[in-house]
């Protein structure tokens, strides 16, 4: 099968550059983020479930803004940290993004659920 892809030229450079460097074929690099991308993630989500993966997307976000409040308690007290300040943000932005990314939220997905299976 074919398919026809309308990319930037850009893109295009960037694929054959990046393609040349690795010494893969552009084909190979788009199977290969099709796979990282979308299909892993689907599989996984389909291997636990909606209800389940919607649930493990709460407490995800309800101790990671945890873990932001109470770094937030300690500025300006004794036991604030020189790099709290910016790891508070690192933290809101994994908090904002990792349910975006679905590569980097199936991972933890599955981390979650490996660590619940082996708890059992």
């Amino acid at each position: 099968m074919r398919i026809i892809l309308d990319l930037s030229e850009d893109t295009i450079r960037n694929l054959e550059g990046y393609a040349e460097i690795r010494g893969v074929s552009i084909n190979d690099i788009v199977e290969k983020l099709f796979n990282i991308c979308i299909q892993t993630p689907s599989d996984i989500i389909d291997k636990y479930g909606a209800e389940k993966v919607d649930r493990f997307g709460i407490l995800l976000t309800k101790y990671l803004n945890e873990t932001i409040w109470d770094m937030e308690s300690m500025i300006g007290t004794s036991e604030e940290n020189s790099d709290d300040r910016a790891m508070i943000e690192v933290f809101k932005e994994l908090n904002r993004s990792s349910v975006m990314n679905s590569t980097v939220f199936t991972e933890l997905l599955e981390v979650y659920f490996k660590f619940e299976e082996n708890d059992k």
